[in-house]
């Protein structure tokens, strides 16, 4: 989930932070998770959706395509989210989906997008902070992912 909870979504604040890509390494694999747990695959599943160093440089077409992607990848870490961090996932993918929507409202413009003071908000929101840094740590432990932590450039 290290791409999916800190990812392209939180990629879109690029224009506006310029530090959420920083933790994926062009060229780096996404962990595999153990077997049979829903939780994990749908982590892996969400780390294989797209590079997201490129997207300052991508067309917007592709932009939108691995943002469709990872909006689909959270609905799925939501479904599978286990009872003692469900309430944190749904926190921290409800926010990656209101970024999504920001991200379409903007046609997929990081600069305009950094324009947008709800951006700042969002991401900056102590309760999505907090999420995202239980979520972190579960997914550590669960699933041997990390940099799931949410960036905000502070």
């Amino acid at each position: 989930m290290s791409k999916l909870v800190s990812g392209v979504l939180l990629c879109a604040t690029l224009a506006v932070a310029a530090t959420a890509c920083g933790s994926d390494s062009p060229g780096a694999s996404p962990t595999t998770s153990a077997s049979g747990d829903a939780f994990c695959a749908a982590n892996d599943a969400g780390n294989a959706v797209g590079d997201l160093a490129s997207f300052a440089t991508a067309a917007k077409a592709e932009i939108k395509t691995q943002i469709d992607a990872m909006v689909v990848a959270a609905q799925a870490m939501q479904a599978a989210a286990p009872a003692e961090i469900k309430d944190d996932v749904d926190v921290v993918m409800g926010a990656q989906q209101q970024l999504a929507a920001l991200m379409a409202d903007h046609d997929y413009d990081f600069k305009a997008l950094a324009l947008d003071p709800k951006v700042t908000t969002l991401l900056s929101d102590a309760s999505y902070v907090a999420a995202g840094k239980r979520l972190q740590t579960y997914v550590d432990n669960r699933c041997g992912s990390a940099d799931t932590t949410p960036t905000t450039g502070s």
